[in-house]
């Protein structure tokens, strides 16, 4: 039977309720995909799709499965299971600001957020970052200080794959990171690739 879902999943609100989730098995190649890179040290992930295709939902179960709450996935030991999570859904603002307030900051220098992020990745443990619709976030980067956006997302990848620190970072797109070029051509910072995965419930 065809499973069929909310497209305005909202993560940062309460859990939602997966019970009937149907783990295809394209959803569990994505899985498979992430613990794979995420083992050979790639650890920051996009995953792309159109819209109503699942991604928010998907992370929404990918959160229940590591924590232990319900297991979703085949071979569920590839990931740790203890992550801290953190969740941002992206609006047009500032990536900085968004994750400045998770970490308890407000209006944050950009080096403050990266070092209280650095700390908490110390303290807490495996942490898992997820920024959902994170493409609303760089549309803001665009137009809005790009080169200290940029630089941000660019060095908070590279603290995350240099595998100093147990850290996974998911994003959501709704196009390849590519797609935000022509609003990005004049930035010469390079953002650290991102593993890129087709995404459909």
């Amino acid at each position: 039977m065809e499973r069929n879902f909310s497209p305005s999943v909202n993560i940062a609100l309460r859990p939602v309720d997966l019970a009937d989730y149907f783990i295809t098995s394209n959803v569990q190649a994505v899985f498979d995909a992430i613990a794979s890179n995420y083992r050979s040290g790639i650890r920051s992930i996009n995953l792309i799709g159109a819209y109503g295709t699942g991604k928010s939902s998907f992370l929404s179960v990918f959160e229940q499965h590591i924590s232990g709450n319900q297991v979703f996935f085949e071979r569920p030991k590839l990931l740790p299971s203890n992550f801290h999570v953190i969740k941002i859904v992206g609006e047009y603002d500032s990536f900085i600001d968004s994750l400045g307030r998770q970490l308890g900051l407000n209006h944050a220098k950009p080096g403050v957020v990266l070092r209280e992020f650095q700390q908490l990745a110390k303290v807490e443990g495996p942490l898992l970052l997820m920024v959902d619709e994170f493409g609303k976030l760089l549309e803001y980067s665009a137009k809005n200080e790009p080169e200290k956006e940029l630089y941000f997302i660019q060095q908070l990848g590279e603290f995350i794959n240099n595998g100093s620190y147990p850290i996974l970072w998911i994003s959501t797109l709704h196009q390849d990171f590519s797609g935000y070029a022509h609003e990005l051509m004049r930035i010469s910072v390079k953002v650290t690739p991102l593993f890129r995965s087709k995404l459909a419930a």
